[in-house]
C-alpha cells in the first residue's frame, strides 16, 4: 500500500480483476497486505538502480548482533504506473471446495457479516473482502473499535456495516444463533455511479446476492477505459 494515497484507476482495476480472476478457491484473506505487486522491467531497471544507489550514498542503520548484522528496511516505491501484475499470496487458510464451518476467520476488520454472526459462510466471504479493500480509498471501511477503551467489539463493526449497508434482511438475522444485543469515495470522479453499482453488488448481507468473482470481471465499471 502507498502511504495515505488510493490507487490510480486504471491501476485499481487491473488488480482488481487479477484477484478476481485467482479467487477460485476460498482463500479467506484477501486484504491488501496480501496482494503483492510486481516490479515491471521499468521500474527493476530504473527503481532498482536508483534504489542500490541510495543505500551507497546514505547506508541504512544497523547494528550487529553476535556474527549477524541485521539492516533496517528501506523503503522501495517505484513510480505508480510501474507497477507489474499482482499476486495473492499467504494461502495458508485456503480451502477448496464450499465450507461453512461456523469459526472466525478473516481479518477482524475484514470479516464478513456471517462470519460475525456465526452464520455459515462459503466462498463469498472473499468476495465481501474485496469489497471492503482500502485499495479503494485509504484506511479501512468499517470502523471495528470504539468504547472508552477504544477496542475491538462485533457490535461496532455491525453498526459500521448497518450505517453503509442499510439494516441486514430480517431472514437473513434468523440465520444467525448469535444474542446481537449482547454483546466514501474521492478518488472515482466521472465513474462514481458505476463503480458504487460495481461495489453494491460484493457488499451484500446475503452471501448469495453477492456476485460470484466471474459475474464479476464483466462488471461494466472494469471495461471502462480511464
Amino acid at each position: 500500500m502507498r502511504d495515505n494515497q488510493s490507487f490510480p484507476v486504471d491501476l485499481l482495476k487491473g488488480i482488481l480483476i487479477h484477484l478476481l480472476h485467482v479467487l477460485d478457491c476460498l482463500h479467506t484473506e484477501a486484504n491488501e497486505k496480501n496482494i503483492l505487486l510486481l516490479l515491471d522491467e521499468n521500474s527493476a531497471d530504473e527503481g532498482l538502480d536508483r534504489f542500490e544507489q541510495q543505500e551507497i550514498d546514505s547506508p541504512s542503520p544497523r547494528k550487529v548482533d553476535g556474527e549477524r548484522i541485521i539492516h533496517t528496511s528501506r523503503r522501495l516505491v517505484p513510480h505508480i504506473y510501474n507497477y507489474g501484475p499482482p499476486t495473492l499470496c499467504d494461502s495458508g487458510q485456503a480451502r477448496f471446495g464450499k465450507y461453512d464451518p461456523m469459526i472466525d476467520i478473516q481479518p477482524y476488520q475484514y470479516r464478513a457479516p456471517e462470519v460475525i454472526l456465526d452464520i455459515p459462510w462459503d466462498e463469498k466471504v472473499d468476495i465481501s473482502n474485496v469489497g471492503v479493500l482500502g485499495l479503494f480509498e485509504y484506511g479501512n471501511m468499517f470502523n471495528t473499535t470504539g468504547g472508552v477503551e477504544n477496542k475491538e467489539n462485533n457490535i461496532y463493526h455491525l453498526a459500521h456495516m448497518v450505517a453503509l449497508l442499510g439494516p441486514p434482511p430480517k431472514d437473513y438475522l434468523h440465520r444467525s444463533q448469535r444474542d446481537l444485543l449482547g454483546g466514501c469515495q474521492k478518488n472515482l470522479e466521472g465513474e462514481k455511479v458505476l463503480f458504487l453499482q460495481f461495489a453494491r453488488t460484493m457488499l451484500k448481507w446475503k452471501p448469495e446476492e453477492r456476485l460470484s468473482a466471474r459475474e464479476l470481471l464483466q462488471d461494466p465499471w472494469l471495461k471502462v477505459e480511464a
